[in-house]
């Protein structure tokens, strides 16, 4: 965008709404990639631009990399392989290539360029630090180029000149305003003027200086009360400040969204809301204009205070200053770069070399300052992950295992492709070694929104990207009161209901709340004190009493519109869905009498981010209900006929579809089994035995990464005090989520059923011998996007946690039910908490997916998302080639076989005998001893 026009202010909106934030609100929190506005870059170009943009780091500090090197997460034939690809492409001496190993190795120590300059003077030889300056100048070093998404604001102006932030004084009066306009209904008393959009909101509520508490007050009531006079609309508003601030017209863009960025939570808000008006709690308007308005007007208030008078030239001189400053630092760190190189390699650089050969090495370093260098040590970090996981995956094909086609499995298990199922299906399988398992997006097509009983709203649980869906509704089953008990339980839980929404409604009014505070505020220290110190008691105490006192209603879910429902499905379109997956994971005859269908999600009382924990796949909700919808259809008589006469798929009448829902936190599944026969109910409680098992194993290996579980602890006691965090409100850490995640594979089970992956791995269930592509291309289509944002959001916390996580969660407070902020007067915070990643290895994932790499290369090239993540690098793609067994990775725009894989892989029996802690995550290990 060159220039900006006023008729050109509505696309000058929708530019920054690109780059602003578009993070979920907690109860849609989805992951996302921060930078996914730049994915049209590569990964290393997009870090950069954002560097300046967000202000966020998008590389580990360099101590971490050398960390990794001396673990051997990073190993130096990987950096000798990067170094080998550098000189090839630059075109650098091979002389060099040992000197550049070795300062990789040993890199220097400092970056903040007061502490270079300070140490530059301290060199004794001051002659050749004046010849490698001189040098470093004359051959003009510096390349910089321009950032388009880039301008400076006045923010940074007076900051550097006079010593002063003007969002210590702007953002707490925004904060304290936002909350109060955007409030859903926590307040008894709502802000009378919020209905009217927030800029008459502001302009009604600010317009009185009596009710500022700061020296602003008089300024911004005389501002707000000239500019009401006006009579200007809000589009004429905007372009009317942007010329008292007297913005450079072509760079308007960049100042609002650079101005909105430095309230990038808020902003990111009404960005979100603005464009997903489903995710609001109540009615309230969200404009992003108008929020921008609101901001340029204090921006403006505040800077003609600060400077008096705003000339038209003040920004372009301060950029024009920060690219010198920019220019001089690039060239101090350069300077110590190459005395370091010098000193590091003995290399004699005044009476070695002549003029041309001295210029040639100081060149070639550029490819080793900070930047570059990051980018070296985060390409050999992934790739020495990548190559271990490659190579024991190629080393269990030596053996695959021999399944009798005709054997009818005990049971099948299909669950959510999340990381955190891969383990319990290793542990289903070690346990029960007749089990099949299946993974597939956790939606498990039922493309639904889903209201349940007593909910006010429908809820979206399937991918936002699917814009064709059906409405399910779970209502109560009409029954008559068989006795007393029934009735009495029916009139408790009534009354229990109306008792808390009366207590909850007048406790935000200042005079009841002041009495229900004398009266019942010492009872709530029981079950403080319970949850404090005895989690789990409080936990059994409180399943008692629901069992005992309050009705449990028999609900239904109504699906079909023969029951009534004209917004749900017909019997045709459920059979479809059923083949569709049943089709996708190449689930086929011979059937087990029973298969389940398990959605997952998480539930935890001291987690304000509890929504990032479910399934991503459901929007952000609960896979609860998906499991229970699919089962209903797929058990449904008429369905079944339709599988039988259109699709030849015959369900034999003995095999039953059991809905359920893993509480990843706990470790308990829940089921969904009410229309089971006596026999069906006997065989179900059996292989719950099964499963019960499998999940105590799961748990105990979970268990080994959280710092305040003994290992000694027996098998049950272990799962105890894992299913107790859920309910603790003193554990920041009650589960660690999609933590290490780095791999996803889509294939056929026997390719990944002997590797321990540590739950770092999305196993995708696919039969490529049973497809031309079709299915797969499906299945790319929605997990690897998902993959990557889940992985990518990891990634960018975990490098920064302040700037693209939200930092620690001890001191959040929840904000309207919509996000999270640090005290109670700040920017709303955007991201993962530290607790959430902090022993996450941030690395990009690697994607496997078994098939050909010309059917893989023909859908990047129909799909545009797909190929820009892969050609761009924010994924790695590897195929591995079923016939040939020989893996191909995706460089450049073409499929480059992979050999000498080898790397020191351990195997062990069973997984309970590997050794992990939650500094000791194995990348990849074999199961069973045959493969050492």
């Amino acid at each position: 965008m060159k220039s900006v026009a006023f008729s050109d202010l509505d696309a000058v909106i929708d530019w920054v709404s690109m780059y602003l934030p578009h993070q979920g609100t907690l109860q849609h929190f989805v992951h996302h990639n921060p930078l996914q506005a730049f994915e049209n870059y590569s990964f290393s170009e997009a870090c950069q631009i954002a560097q300046k943009v967000y202000k966020g780091y998008s590389f580990l500090e360099p101590k971490r990399y050398l960390e990794y090197i001396k673990s051997g997460k990073i190993s130096q034939a990987a950096l000798l392989e990067h170094l080998h690809a550098l000189f090839e492409a630059e075109q650098l001496p091979s002389q060099y290539l040992p000197w550049f190993l070795k300062l990789l190795l040993e890199p220097p120590h400092l970056s903040n360029q007061g502490l270079i300059e300070k140490q530059l003077k301290q060199i004794e030889n001051q002659v050749l630090v004046a010849e490698i300056q001189s040098l470093i100048q004359s051959e003009q070093a510096y390349t910089g180029s321009e950032n388009p998404f880039y301008f400076p604001t006045y923010q940074q102006l007076i900051l550097q000149s006079q010593g002063r932030d003007i969002d210590e004084t702007i953002n707490p009066i925004l904060a304290k305003f936002l909350s109060s306009y955007v409030d859903p209904g926590s307040a008894y008393w709502r802000n009378e003027y919020r209905a009217q959009g927030v800029w008459a909101c502001f302009k009604e509520n600010y317009k009185s200086k009596y009710i500022l508490e700061n020296s602003l007050a008089r300024d911004l009531h005389l501002e707000l009360k000239r500019v009401e006079h006006l009579c200007l609309s809000v589009d004429q508003l905007i372009y009317y400040y942007c010329e008292q601030l007297k913005l450079p017209p072509e760079q308007i863009h960049t100042y609002l969204l650079a101005m909105g960025l430095r309230l990038r939570g808020w902003a990111g808000l009404f960005n979100q809301l603005m464009h997903h008006p489903e995710e609001a709690l109540d009615q309230t308007s969200f404009d992003l204009k108008e929020f921008l308005l609101v901001k340029l007007v204090l921006e403006y208030v505040v800077c003609r205070n600060q400077l008096g008078q705003i000339h038209a030239d003040d920004l372009v001189c301060y950029y024009q200053q920060e690219k010198k400053r920019e220019k001089k630092q690039f060239e101090t760190e350069l300077l110590f770069l190459v005395l370091h190189a010098l000193n590091l390699n003995q290399i004699n650089f005044s009476g070695q070399w002549e003029h041309a050969e001295k210029v040639n090495f100081i060149l070639a370093l550029r490819h080793l300052m900070r930047f570059p260098r990051q980018v070296i040590y985060q390409n050999a970090l992934e790739q020495t992950y990548a190559y271990r996981c490659l190579h024991a995956l190629e080393q269990t094909q030596h053996e695959p295992r021999q399944e009798n086609p005709n054997k009818k499995p005990v049971f099948a298990y299909i669950t959510c492709i999340d990381d955190r199922e891969e383990s319990l299906r290793r542990y289903l399988e070690q346990t029960e070694p007749e089990c099949r398992t299946f993974g597939i997006a956790g939606h498990f097509e039922m493309n639904m929104h889903f209201q349940g009983f007593n909910e006010v709203r429908y809820r979206k649980l399937c991918p936002g990207v699917i814009s064709e869906t059906f409405k399910v509704q779970q209502v109560e089953l009409k029954e008559q009161i068989d006795d007393s008990n029934t009735a009495q339980k029916k009139n408790l839980s009534r009354i229990y209901a109306q008792f808390f929404r009366t207590y909850s409604h007048h406790s935000r009014f200042s005079v009841f709340s002041y009495f229900l505070t004398l009266m019942t505020g010492y009872l709530s220290s029981i079950p403080f004190f319970l949850k404090v110190f005895f989690p789990h008691l409080d936990l059994a105490f409180r399943r008692k009493t629901k069992q005992l006192f309050l009705h449990q209603k028999q609900l239904v879910d109504v699906i079909f519109h023969a029951q009534g429902n004209s917004e749900g499905i017909s019997y045709q379109q459920g059979a479809d869905k059923v083949y569709q997956l049943l089709r996708t994971i190449d689930l086929k005859a011979p059937f087990s009498d029973l298969i389940y269908v398990v959605g997952h999600g998480s539930s935890s009382i001291n987690n304000p981010h509890e929504y990032a924990y479910n399934c991503g796949a459901c929007g952000g909700g609960k896979g609860r209900a998906n499991g229970r919808v699919f089962a209903t259809i797929a058990n449904h008589p008429e369905v079944r006929k339709i599988l039988n006469s259109q699709y030849k798929l015959s369900l034999p009448d003995s095999t039953v579809f059991v809905g359920g829902f893993h509480d990843t936190c706990k470790d308990h599944v829940s089921w969904f089994d009410a229309s089971l026969t006596p026999e069906q109910k006997s065989k179900h409680l059996s292989h719950q035995r099964v499963i019960n098992t499998a999940l105590q194993l799961n748990a105990a290996e979970r268990a080994r990464k959280f710092y305040n579980i003994p290992e000694h602890l027996s098998l049950e006691k272990t799962f105890e005090k894992v299913q107790t965090r859920s309910n603790d409100l003193t554990e920041a850490r009650p589960e660690y989520n999609h933590a290490t995640n780095a791999l996803c594979v889509i294939g056929r089970r026997n390719l990944t059923e002997h590797v321990f992956m540590d739950r770092r791995a999305f196993l995708c269930s696919y039969n490529p011998m049973q497809d031309d592509g079709q299915i797969l291309a499906k299945i790319m289509g929605a997990a690897i996007p998902v993959c990557a944002g889940i992985n990518l959001e990891y990634y960018f916390s975990s490098v920064d946690t302040e700037v693209y996580g939200c930092g620690s969660k001890l001191n959040h407070n929840i904000t309207n039910n919509y996000a999270v902020m640090s005290g109670f007067a700040s920017d709303l915070r955007l991201g993962l908490s530290k607790q959430m990643v902090e022993i996450h290895d941030p690395m990009r994932i690697l994607i496997v997916i078994e098939s050909k790499p010309q059917i893989v290369r023909e859908i990047l090239l129909k799909n545009k998302q797909l190929r820009q993540l892969v050609e761009n690098k924010w994924v790695r793609l590897v195929v591995y080639e079923y016939d040939k067994k020989v893996f191909f990775s995706h460089q450049g725009n073409d499929f480059v076989p992979l050999s000498g894989l080898f790397s020191p892989i351990k195997a062990y029996p069973v997984s309970q005998e590997i050794d992990v802690d939650s500094k000791n995550l194995i990348p990849v290990a074999i199961l069973g001893r045959k493969y050492v």
